[in-house]
């Protein structure tokens, strides 16, 4: 599958299809009560199935739909998201495609892309691991092996795309946190200095607010 030519008309009902999904989820976003029959109805069949009563989970999925319907995100800001995110994933794969070009490797568009899916795939089934790291090094590098590249020179180019959208994604982005947030690590007070101060600012407003006993009464 890696290495197989990739047919112009696959890709347009692959481009359809996942427009399709989009429209779906975007109407299920704005009528969340249509999702809440469709959820009933297969709650009552699982419970059925698990020979529980039939309304048991439905508090926990109508629950669950009040929180989605407190969220409200305009076409325009769905919009904006959906470009970020694509954006990105573009980026991504691109940033991979530069890695095995640059060690000399010249792999398939097709498998190329296959290889990225799989690898994010897995990245997102072990969550616990950051940034996938071990699991989708992994799978990456037999995907591009199996793509048309030498396995030493996938091996090479994982390591590079890896550096590049893990490691230097990471420090960039510490850095920018320390760039942000450097008064408050310069900052040598203690919670409970702060407290404190905030007490003693606090104390300070009442006396200065509150009348002298002593003064005389006009």
């Amino acid at each position: 599958l890696a290495g197989a030519k990739t047919s112009p008309f696959s890709v347009v009902f692959s481009v359809v299809g996942f427009l399709a999904v989009l429209v779906v989820v975007q109407y299920l976003a704005s009528h969340p009560e249509s999702l809440q029959t469709i959820g009933i109805r297969i709650l009552a069949w699982i419970n059925q199935i698990r020979n529980k009563p039939e309304d048991h989970g439905v508090d926990t999925l109508r629950e669950t739909l009040e929180q989605l319907r407190a969220v409200h995100l305009s076409r325009k800001d769905g919009s904006i998201a959906f470009g970020w995110s694509l954006f990105n994933w573009v980026a991504d794969v691109a940033c991979l495609a530069f890695a095995c070009w640059a060690v000399g490797g010249d792999p398939s568009i097709s498998g190329l892309m296959v290889a990225y899916a799989a690898s994010k795939a897995v990245g997102t089934a072990v969550p616990l691991l950051p940034g996938g790291l071990g699991v989708v090094d992994a799978v990456l590098a037999p995907a591009l092996a199996s793509a048309g590249m030498p396995f030493a020179d996938a091996i090479l180019a994982v390591l590079v795309y890896r550096l590049i959208s893990l490691v230097l994604v990471a420090a960039v982005g510490w850095i920018v946190i320390f760039a942000r947030f450097r008064s408050t690590y310069r900052s040598t007070e203690t919670m409970d200095e702060e407290m404190a101060d905030d007490l003693n600012r606090t104390d300070d407003g009442e006396d200065s607010g509150s009348p002298n006993r002593s003064d005389p009464l006009p």
